[in-house]
């Protein structure tokens, strides 16, 4: 098997290949178009989802791509050689297992070649359980200041001062907060 060939250099191209396959093995995709986003070239963009085996299946394995936008690269490539391995396929269906792919988690991301999606959120690095309080984080609390403006244009106290000079400045900051006791 030449695996090179389950890889693509776009992400239409990837969603191409991920169409292709699963329809050559008779599976549906469902898709979720994105409502307002398009892609790096003004495609429409979409999380697929496909599933290979019994969908009511009380057992299941999940495959995602995508989920950091441009590692879908890697993921769909993974996801189209897996679909294109009959003896994977074969196994899979007489497993009992509903095995999901679930194609290009975050289009945008994997479009545009970011890590994070068109709100500039990763999808991975910024999940919690929103039913719990967050947790503290008090060293993001001292740098709040610097990093978000609390008006807009920003004052001249902070604006146009490089993260550079932040990251050496906050350090300096909190010293002065702290009293030293000898």
């Amino acid at each position: 098997m030449d695996p090179v060939r389950h890889f693509a250099g776009t992400y239409v191209e990837a969603r191409d290949k991920f169409f292709a396959v699963t329809k050559t093995l008779g599976m549906t995709v469902s898709r979720h178009i994105h409502p307002a986003a398009r892609g790096a070239a003004g495609e429409e963009l979409s999380l697929d989802v496909s599933v290979l085996g019994d969908a009511s299946s009380a057992a299941m394995l999940m495959l995602v791509s995508g989920t950091h936008g441009v590692e879908g690269f890697c993921g769909s490539g993974c996801q189209v050689g897996l679909l294109h391995d009959a003896e994977f396929v074969a196994a899979a269906r007489a497993s009992g297992v509903a095995v999901v792919f679930v194609h290009a988690l975050n289009p945008f991301g994997f479009s545009h070649l970011h890590r994070t999606n068109e709100d500039n959120v990763d999808m991975n690095r910024n999940f919690r359980d929103f039913a719990a309080p967050p947790p503290a984080n008090t060293a993001y609390a001292e740098v709040h200041s610097f990093m978000v403006p609390a008006t807009w244009p920003p004052s001249p106290e902070n604006e146009g001062v490089p993260l550079p000079t932040m990251v050496v400045m906050m350090p300096l900051v909190a010293m002065r907060r702290t009293r030293c006791v000898s």
